[in-house]
């Protein structure tokens, strides 16, 4: 009985979550209105309310959860890969196989991003910090055992691998992802792990 209601209510915040995002990506979040979210999610005004106190509320809590999850697929795409070379392909892969799934989020905030409040830049920020750490321990780990060229700075080598990786994520997103995740994965950990330049003599 108990596990029931709390899927019920698990199910719930969860619709309510994904007719927000729809919302808010198609009319954009400063113009949308609780009213809107509730007809999305097939519920009354005032059952929105049960569960998240405002609209600024409603967006955090989406944030988070979306945030969760590609942490989420980080961390499993990772864990699973052997090495530092699959760690490094499998981290880029999880990169975009979390666009394609949640295509509506990632269209959202690269619309919103600049209109978040502070505390909402601020979340977003803290919210991809794990990110950063996570690819730099792998870079760190391939430095360490000659795979990866120390000639670098580990934290620019990851700042210069994650910015190429968002950089080709949103183009791939705003292209309509007319290619699929593993031939974007492929060019991608292609270019950071040979480079663009044929070798140059000395």
């Amino acid at each position: 009985m108990d596990g029931t209601c709390q899927g019920g209510i698990t199910d719930r915040r969860g619709a309510i979550l994904d007719a927000a995002q729809h919302v808010f990506a198609e009319s954009g979040f400063h113009t949308s209105t609780m009213d809107a979210v509730a007809e999305a999610a097939g519920v009354a005004k005032g059952t929105i309310y049960l569960y998240f106190k405002s609209k600024d509320e409603l967006l955090t809590e989406l944030m988070d959860d979306r945030t969760g999850r590609l942490t989420q697929m980080l961390t499993e795409a990772v864990t699973t890969a052997s090495g530092v070379h699959a760690k490094l392909r499998a981290l880029i892969r999880a990169h975009f196989d979390f666009y394609a799934q949640e295509k509506e989020f990632m269209l959202l905030l690269s619309r919103q991003l600049g209109l978040l409040s502070p505390e909402l830049g601020r979340r977003v920020v803290e919210g991809t910090a794990f990110l950063t750490s996570l690819t730099q321990s792998i870079v760190e780990e391939g430095m360490s055992s000659g795979l990866v060229s120390d000639d670098f700075d580990p934290a620019k080598l990851t700042y210069a691998l994650l910015g190429m990786v968002h950089a080709v994520a949103y183009q791939w997103l705003a292209s309509g992802m007319v290619s699929d995740s593993c031939g974007v994965t492929d060019q991608a950990y292609t270019l950071f792990a040979r480079g663009a330049l044929p070798a140059l003599s000395e």
